[in-house]
Parts: C-alpha cells; sequence; structure tokens
C-alpha cells in the first residue's frame, strides 16, 4: 500500500489532478498502476503476471528476504 509519495507531482496524479510534469497521456495509466500498488497488501500481490519481477525500493531488516536469502 502507499504510505506517503516521494514527489509532489506523483501525488497530485494520485489525487486525479493533472500534473505539468509528466506527459498526459502516461497519466492515465500511472494512476491506474499506483491503484494497483496501493490495494496490494505485499509483494506477492505484484507477481501477476508472472512476468512482474517487483522488488522492494528498499529494505528493512526482517521485511523483505532477497532471493539469494529465499535460496538459503
Amino acid at each position: 500500500m502507499i504510505k506517503s509519495f516521494g514527489e509532489k507531482e506523483t501525488e497530485k496524479i494520485w489525487n486525479g489532478e493533472r500534473s505539468k510534469k509528466f506527459p498526459n497521456e502516461i497519466q492515465q495509466i500511472s494512476r491506474r498502476k499506483l491503484r494497483k500498488l496501493n490495494n496490494s497488501q505485499d509483494l506477492q500481490d505484484l507477481r501477476i503476471p508472472p512476468s512482474n519481477l517487483k522488488r522492494p525500493l528498499f529494505r528493512r531488516p526482517g521485511l523483505v528476504k532477497s532471493s539469494k536469502e529465499e535460496e538459503e
């Protein structure tokens, strides 16, 4: 789920406002993808379709295991 935004323009898109920074053609798609991220409970939710290889942007100890840690 989305807890905060690192950029004000991304937050504008999330709120349904138009951003001058991003092209209009991608804003609707971006909002749809942000909704998908927000609705997910964990990384497993984002693995559909199987070709999606989403990874967290940062790691906190014990939060998510890397693929190397899972193999061990």
